[in-house]
């Protein structure tokens, strides 16, 4: 679903692909969600995200050894 527009400025390593499609893990409580999003530029390390995430999701920047609907624990 890229409905959602506004642009933001992700680090590269959070970035996934699926069947060439990019995708970002984020937490839904405390389980994991994967987002498809469409990418803009890279800027240093980071990518700009232009369509799929809101200002409210909460991006997983490590996603080595997870998937969809995983149950993790949020460390500060």
């Amino acid at each position: 679903d890229l409905t959602k527009s506004d642009k933001f400025l992700i680090p590269l390593k959070a970035i996934t692909f699926d069947m060439e499609q990019p995708q970002v893990y984020t937490l839904d409580g405390d389980v994991i969600k994967v987002i498809d999003v469409k990418l803009g530029k890279v800027v240093n390390e980071s990518i700009e995200v232009m369509e799929g995430l809101s200002m409210d999701d909460k991006i997983v920047s490590s996603t080595r050894g997870l998937k969809k609907g995983d149950k993790v624990k949020v460390k500060n």
